[in-house]
Order: C-alpha cells, then sequence, then structure tokens
C-alpha cells in the first residue's frame, strides 16, 4: 500500500523469459559441474578430474572452462559483430570526409576557376587558356 492512498504498485515481472525443462523431457548426454573454488581454478580443475576419474574411470572429461571463460566465449559473435559495423562506420566517416574535402574547395566563390586552372596548366600543355 502506498503512502498517497493511490492503488499498489504492480508486480515486477522478469524481462528475460524462460523455458525450464526437465531431464526426463529434454535428456541430454552432457553433464554440468558447477564449482565455485576458493583458490586457483585451475588447481582446482585437476582435483575435480582426479576425483571424477576415481568415481567413475570410463566418464571422459572432455570440456572444462571457468565462468570467464564460458561468458566469453558466449559473447564471442556479438563482440565481432559489433567491431565488424564499427570498423564500416569508422569506413564510412572516412569516406564521406573525403567526399567533403573534394567538395567544399569547388564549392567555394572561385572554386572552380582555380581547379578548371589546375587543368590547363597541366604538364606537356603548350598553351593555357585564360588567366591562371
Amino acid at each position: 500500500m502506498s503512502m498517497s492512498g493511490g492503488p499498489p504498485p504492480a508486480p515486477r515481472r522478469d524481462d528475460n523469459p524462460y523455458l525450464f525443462f526437465s531431464l526426463l523431457q529434454a535428456p541430454s548426454s552432457e553433464l554440468t559441474l558447477m564449482v565455485e573454488p576458493n583458490a586457483d581454478a585451475g588447481a582446482a580443475a585437476a582435483i575435480i578430474r582426479d576425483v571424477l576419474e576415481q568415481l567413475d574411470p570410463g566418464m571422459p572429461t572432455l570440456r572444462m572452462m571457468t565462468l570467464e571463460e564460458h561468458t566469453r566465449f558466449a559473447y564471442y559473435e556479438p563482440h565481432v559483430t559489433a567491431v565488424v559495423v564499427g570498423n564500416l562506420g569508422g569506413a564510412g566517416l572516412l569516406l564521406s570526409l573525403v567526399g567533403l574535402y573534394g567538395v567544399v574547395p569547388s564549392s567555394s566563390p572561385g572554386g572552380r576557376a582555380k581547379l578548371a586552372c589546375g587543368w590547363r596548366s597541366a604538364p606537356g600543355r603548350r598553351t593555357s587558356f585564360g588567366r591562371c
């Protein structure tokens, strides 16, 4: 209940909906074991491998990674997309600046005459038209 006497605030909803399947509905042959070590993650990984080897010698431990590595792997594609789009935007900005650099001098008063003088006094040209 609010102090002003108005209606109570609406309950909050999660922004990211998720769907949960039980193991019986979506069986998987993979096992995920999440461990929070107190010290070095590399040392903990060796201990976990030894314990798993003692429990079931036939069970392979193919891939072990820290949560930071897993998160980096998950964000790799959006990161590459952002880098590519940023580089394309920078190239577009560079091309537009080069275009402006070429257009602005010719649009100023007397700019076209100066540009034409450059063509008329080209090397190998014998006569020049007008004053340059």
